[in-house]
């Protein structure tokens, strides 16, 4: 054992003195690549030392946290998802040129989401979503120099401290009338407690808003539009699978007929309003809105039918995203904002408006791409656990969305060249962009991404097998 730690410590050690070589001859722009190369070295060694680990369920702390075989896998594919993501902030997409500490934050803030989906105290668990909560709304002005940047930071951490304070208060009624701040206590007395209703409501309230259900969703595409690209790309897939999995752990708490009312909520909302969005971020923003609408439903239906096929909504949906804000950071180096900027697109970057298009149809869920199995088999579990309403509106609400998904595909390749003429943006911008050279990370995140949306149907058995072993952990 001390062997295997004084490895560890080793590794980190010389990978660490290797990262922070370029400090001795450059200034911020080194200092931003050395510091996500050396988180990038500690993401790796967590997720190798995560993989070895043999312990099927520990409690730890006096039983604050609980450590089993979900905790591993999603603390995994936290870590994975955060790795991309910041090899996409590496891009230079961002020009602050202090940036480096956004590095730092999203480290903090990652820590804050792995003690989130472990914790089982009332206590810890409003400590460890403020750590993740605080280093959000900062990261939501890495752009200082804008005011949209700032202006996304102050409506998120106003909101954001409104929805704390629901948590907070509810967990105060709830160990006011228990005198417990074990939630696996407090689970075991729900059905002898009759004085609990409001403070569960306000606790589920906030975690709600935490996640950006509808009608929780005011803040979204405010902080999606004025934050920068690969911040929005953290914020749409990490804290957002950290709080589905403490709502699925929590589930015991939430009313089934509230997450009915938020799913379609969420739905509806985020597919309508996604209808009149004339920026390409914000359209993303209630695209993520109808998204937790859709996972909602999984987690209604309450089943192992329903997990297997959260599971897998979320894994398609992580790819998923990370293909268009790939696609979106190559856009706004073309000072491509707007959505009727995407005209002729093909005519100027072909294999860019081929993965455009390839990644727009899998999220509307267009078989055989890996969208339309998320879909189908959120549906099917919903139907075998007779929640029709809610498969209803999600089978209405997608088919409404594939309109303005396609409207992207029509105008990246068939617009007329008349509109590309008129348009206000330099065209001449995008004519000398060749994916790949332009920064080649950002390609191979989006080739492969790509490619699993598009050849997942070949090879699903792997996936399968993965949300199999989840749903049953």
């Amino acid at each position: 054992m001390i062997q295997d730690i004084g490895s560890v410590v080793y590794l980190i050690f010389i990978g660490g003195a290797v990262t922070f070589l370029p400090l001795l001859v450059s200034h911020h722009l080194a200092i931003r690549q050395a510091t996500i190369y050396l988180v990038l070295y500690i993401l790796f060694i967590v997720i190798v030392l995560l993989y070895n680990t043999e312990l099927k369920q520990l409690q730890v702390l006096h039983d604050l946290f609980l450590i089993d075989t979900l905790t591993q896998n999603i603390t995994i594919l936290l870590t994975l998802s955060t790795g991309v993501l910041l090899l996409m902030l590496n891009s230079g997409s961002v020009t602050n040129n202090h940036s480096f500490e956004l590095v730092v934050l999203i480290l903090l803030a990652l820590i804050g989401l792995y003690l989130l989906i472990s914790t089982t105290s009332l206590l810890l668990l409003f400590v460890a979503l403020e750590l993740a909560s605080l280093t959000l709304y900062l990261l939501a002005a890495s752009e200082r120099d804008t005011i949209t940047s700032l202006e996304a930071s102050l409506k998120y951490f106003t909101l954001g401290a409104f929805a704390s304070s629901f948590i907070l208060l509810g967990s105060s009624l709830i160990y006011g009338f228990t005198g417990l701040t074990s939630l696996t206590t407090i689970n075991l007395l729900l059905d002898q407690a009759t004085n609990l209703e409001l403070g569960l409501l306000l606790l589920t309230t906030g975690l709600l808003f935490k996640l950006g259900a509808a009608p929780y969703h005011i803040w979204i595409p405010d902080v999606y539009e004025g934050t920068a690209t690969p911040i929005t790309a953290f914020f749409a897939v990490v804290p957002k699978l950290a709080f589905i999995i403490l709502i699925l752990r929590l589930q015991y708490l939430f009313s089934s007929f509230y997450l009915t009312l938020v799913s379609l909520g969420s739905m509806i909302i985020g597919v309508m309003a996604a209808l009149y969005s004339e920026k390409l971020k914000r359209l993303l923003a209630y695209s993520t809105i109808s998204h937790v609408g859709y996972m909602l439903i999984a987690l209604t239906a309450d089943s192992y039918y329903g997990n297997n096929a959260l599971f897998l909504y979320v894994f398609i949906y992580i790819v998923m995203t990370l293909q268009l804000f790939t696609i979106v950071i190559y856009l706004q180096k073309a000072n491509i904002i707007y959505i009727k900027q995407l005209a002729a697109l093909y005519k100027f970057q072909f294999l860019l408006a081929l993965c455009f298009a390839l990644g727009l149809f899998s999220i509307a869920g267009i078989p055989p791409l890996a969208g339309f199995f998320s879909k189908f088999f959120l549906f099917t579990s919903a139907l075998q656990s007779s929640l029709y309403s809610l498969t209803f509106v999600g089978i209405l609400t997608s088919v409404i969305a594939t309109f303005y998904y396609i409207r992207l595909i029509k105008l990246a390749f068939f617009e007329s060249e008349t509109f590309v003429a008129q348009r206000t943006f330099h065209v001449s911008v995008l004519l000398n962009i060749n994916p790949i050279s332009l920064d080649a990370v950002l390609g191979y995140i989006l080739s492969f991404t790509t490619l699993i949306l598009s050849l997942f149907f070949l090879v699903p058995q792997p996936l399968f097998l993965l949300v199999h072993f989840l749903a049953v952990a």
